[in-house]
């Protein structure tokens, strides 16, 4: 999934694009990604926002987004 997709379906959901996210937000938007379309995003929110000097926490060992 391109990171223009992602930031679509933040912007739906939380009014901000992926960089624009807290970093727990960043989280459900990855678990809400991976359990809706089964496609594991989480390193591409996490690339995105490090590029942008973001930190994002790991996620919790053997949820859905780990």
């Amino acid at each position: 999934m391109k990171l223009s997709s992602l930031d679509q379906i933040a912007i739906s959901l939380y009014g901000e694009t992926v960089i624009g996210l807290s970093p727990i937000h960043a989280l459900w938007l990855a678990e809400h990604v991976a359990k809706t379309t089964g496609e594991p995003v989480w390193n591409k929110i996490s690339r995105a926002r490090n590029r942008a000097g973001l930190y994002t926490w790991v996620p919790e060992y053997n949820s859905s987004v780990w």
